[in-house]
C-alpha cells in the first residue's frame, strides 16, 4: 500500500507542479504583453517627438530660404546705428 500512496502524492505534487509552472508563464506573459505595449507607446511618443522635430526643422529652413531671398533682393547688409 505504501508504494501506492506515494506514486499518488507523486502524481498530486507533479500536477501541482505544472500549475505552478503554466502560472508563471502566464504572468510572464501578461508582463511580457504589458512591456510591449509600454514599448509601443514609447515608440510612438518618439515618433512623434522625431515628426515634430522634423516638422520645426522643415519650417525653420523654410523660414530662412524666405528670409534669404528677401536678403538678396536689398542689396547688401545693413548695419544699424552707421
Amino acid at each position: 500500500m505504501v508504494p501506492v500512496s506515494v506514486s499518488i502524492h507523486t502524481d498530486v505534487s507533479k500536477m501541482k507542479e505544472k500549475r505552478k509552472a503554466q502560472w508563471r508563464k502566464e504572468e510572464e506573459d501578461k508582463g511580457g504583453r504589458r512591456k510591449r505595449k509600454e514599448e509601443e507607446e514609447e515608440g510612438v511618443r518618439i515618433r512623434k517627438k522625431r515628426q515634430g522635430r522634423k516638422r520645426k526643422k522643415k519650417e525653420q529652413d523654410e523660414k530662412v530660404g524666405e528670409e534669404g531671398k528677401r536678403g538678396s533682393d536689398g542689396g547688401g547688409e545693413s548695419i544699424p546705428g552707421r
